[in-house]
């Protein structure tokens, strides 16, 4: 019989990562790195780039009011998921 594997098992996510829930955290963790490193750089653009005080408050409340959502939504879906 023909082995009809295209994909060698060296390139086997599973086995690499274990599940598909450990697969779908590591993805959720490295999203999270992403946002704290883009607000970062946001926070910074705002306040030395000409955003007077009273818009970067506003700014800051609202990105990370939406984008706390976002997060929360995404995370509450993967436990719902996994449960």
């Amino acid at each position: 019989m023909q082995d009809n594997n295209i994909i060698p098992e060296i390139f086997d996510i599973a086995s690499l990562v274990g599940t598909l829930d450990t697969m779908l955290w590591i993805i959720t963790a490295g999203v999270l790195l992403i946002f704290a490193v883009v607000s970062i750089i946001l926070y910074h653009h705002w306040k030395e780039y000409g955003v007077e005080q009273k818009n970067v408050k506003r700014l800051l409340i609202i990105y990370f009011s939406v984008s706390g959502l976002l997060l929360a939504t995404m995370i509450i879906s993967l436990l719902i998921w996994i449960l």
